[in-house]
């Protein structure tokens, strides 16, 4: 099924180089799970990651305005080492361009804190997803980034703050649970019982 569909991409674009429609879905087929969000199209190994950023470039070119096309290459870009700085500009971007891009937001918080650093712009970027899809992944991400950002409080010795930031964590971890608990419980339990053992070890 892959390969015939990229062949009938393939002549659409030997037709027309500047469809934008078909240079969008080979690129979503060829980059295979380096792009790990709903849009994958294929769940197992990138097919031809390079000609799916030609494609992605191609999109930029025509249309300077598509964020989805700028977020896709900041994903390659990251999964495959290839520029950090320059995929953290296009996931910026991105995000300018469609503020509201669940997909671009949560890659963004996870590039800002993946150094362990800057969990509030995590728990920023996580309440900005909530607002537009409450779902559970949402909360247990928020949860996550508030147990960074009290261990940044501790750090600072702002015990109140940090267990109150705790708080809401577990507030936010039982959301998650609540609305997915296949998904979620077991995980989300995990991390309310070390919420708990630092409230208490610091209460």
């Amino acid at each position: 099924m892959i390969e015939q569909r990229l062949e009938q991409l393939n002549a659409t674009l030997a037709v027309d180089p500047t469809s934008i429609p078909a240079l969008y879905e080979r690129a979503l087929w060829l980059a295979g799970d380096y792009i790990a969000n709903d849009e994958c199209l294929f769940d197992d190994h990138a097919q031809n990651y390079r000609q799916s950023l030609e494609d992605l470039d191609k999109i930029i070119e025509l249309e300077p305005q598509n964020a989805r096309a700028k977020y896709h290459k900041a994903c390659i870009y990251f999964s495959l080492d290839i520029d950090d700085e320059e995929a953290e500009s296009l996931l910026y971007t991105a995000l300018e361009l469609e503020p509201n891009y669940v997909d671009a937001m949560y890659k963004y918080a996870e590039v800002l804190t993946y150094n362990g650093e800057n969990a509030d712009h995590g728990v920023a970027l996580m309440d900005r997803v909530i607002a537009i899809d409450p779902s559970s992944s949402a909360y247990m991400m928020k949860g996550i980034y508030l147990m960074g950002d009290a261990e940044y409080n501790f750090i600072i010795c702002d015990i109140p703050q940090a267990l109150d930031t705790l708080r809401l964590a577990i507030t936010n971890f039982e959301h998650a649970i609540n609305l997915d608990a296949e998904a979620h419980k077991e995980y989300g339990l995990e991390k309310i019982e070390e919420c708990l053992a630092q409230i208490k070890e610091n209460s």
